[in-house]
């Protein structure tokens, strides 16, 4: 519809003429659409918590950086990353 505005073949949609409504509309799907990225990274981390939940595994990784209580550790055969806690023994 905007293409067709610019271009002068149709007429600007008289929902966007006004420019509040515009910018309401525009913050309304912004909205949803970082909901929607939310609940899609919220469903990748529940479904690999459930992958794991019940599995003992052992992989090849990539530290990524080093830290005093642990290390963040990329697995590139499951695409994931995460922190692994190191904690001293006492003896």
């Amino acid at each position: 519809r905007l293409l067709a505005a610019a271009l002068r073949i149709d007429p600007v949609p008289t929902a966007l003429e006004n420019e509040e409504k515009s910018r309401s509309m525009c913050e309304h799907m912004n909205h949803r659409n970082r909901m929607a990225q939310q609940v899609g990274r919220s469903s990748s981390a529940l479904y690999t918590l459930l992958y794991f939940r019940d599995r003992d595994v052992i992989e090849e990784g990539i530290v990524l950086s080093v830290r005093k209580n642990g290390i963040r550790v990329f697995l590139p055969k499951f695409g994931i990353e995460g922190s692994i806690a190191v904690v001293r023994g006492g003896g």
